[in-house]
Order: C-alpha cells, then structure tokens, then sequence
C-alpha cells in the first residue's frame, strides 16, 4: 500500500510541474506596446443607453477580432435582446428573431432601434485611445493618455460626440478605461468595463 502511495503522489507531482510548465504566461504572451496594437480582444461590463427620453440600461459584450467585431446587450439573467457582428464590411444585426444587414452598423442600429452608436470608431474608444487626426479639443492625464475629446463624425449621421474617460486601470502591460460617458446633442451612452481578456 505504502508503495502505490509513493508512486501515486509522484506521478501526480509530475503532472503538475508538467501542467505548471505548458501553460502560458497570459502577461508575458501579450507582445503589444500599446492599446492601438491590440487586434484581439474582449470586454464585458454594463451599458446605459440614453436617446431622447428613452432609457435602457443592459449587460454587453464586445469580442474585436481585427476590422471584425461582435456586440451583445443582454438581460442581467443572460437573455440577448440585442445581437450585431460585423465581419467582411457586412453588419448582420439580430433583433426579435430577425435578422437585418448593412454595410454600416451604426446606420442598421439607429434605423432598427432609434439609437445611436458610433461603431466604427467605438473600438478605438473603449481601450482608450483615438486616431490622432479624428480628435479635437483634447485633455491629456500625464501628457499621453486621454481623458477627454471631441470627435465629428462625416457619415449619415454627422453629429458631434464627446468622450470622457472615469477612471483607468492596469491589464497586464497597458492601462485601460475603466468607465467612459460618449455623448452628442441627443444621445448618451454610459459604458462601465469589469472584465477585461486581451489576446495580442
């Protein structure tokens, strides 16, 4: 008995430096100097959504996977009211077991919902950071990182947004928001990130 122990107890401690050894190192993995290098990459937290007098506030979830991305707003029990993946210049948005496409995701989302999002640079938004020609009239903590701007947009749409940034924190090498307010004359939208998984 004492025999099947010993070998039990070494084979399992065997396993585990072996385990202990393949498993990567999810801060070493991350090659990126900068939020803007990020080409994969999740966020979950809450969202408010405010056009007009309409509110409504949801879970979300964003996956961005290169120019390709997936936005979900969902009930605190997990059912999805609302479900946009854009891939290959194609927005395919499902709504009340239909599904609708376009080229532009905002335009699909404001033609179906009445609210506006801009998608397109959304992206770029939550880590934080923006295209330097696309920002005006910014405020800098530290000299490089935002904490507030103002973007005009040159679609269908071309309203006027102001991004204020709450709070940052450390995840893994870069510092990211941690909650951030986007308005315009007419809509308002109040993101708060708790979960942050970052791939390369």
């Amino acid at each position: 008995m004492t025999y099947f122990k010993s070998t039990f107890l070494t084979i399992l401690t065997l396993v585990l430096i072996s385990a202990c050894t393949t498993l990567p190192d999810s801060s070493s993995a991350l090659k990126v100097k900068s939020a803007t290098e990020l080409s994969q990459w999740t966020a979950r937290g809450k969202i408010l959504l405010v056009s007009g007098k309409e509110k409504e506030s949801a879970y979300f979830y964003w996956r961005q996977d290169r120019d390709d991305f997936q936005f979900t707003l969902s009930t605190f029990i997990g059912v999805d009211v609302l479900s946009l993946k854009y891939e290959n210049g194609i927005a395919t948005l499902k709504l009340d077991g239909k599904s609708y496409s376009d080229n532009d995701p905002q335009r699909l989302v404001a033609r179906l919902t009445n609210k506006q999002i801009p998608f397109k640079k959304l992206p770029l938004w939550l880590l934080g950071s923006a295209v330097k020609k696309d920002v005006i009239d910014p405020i800098y903590i530290n000299k490089t990182e935002l904490q507030s701007f103002a973007f005009k947009e040159s679609g269908f749409n071309k309203q006027t947004w102001r991004i204020n940034y709450s709070e940052r924190e450390p995840v893994l090498k870069l510092r990211l928001p941690k909650g951030m307010t986007i308005k315009s004359s007419d809509s308002r939208i109040k993101i708060a990130i708790s979960n942050w998984q970052l791939e390369g």
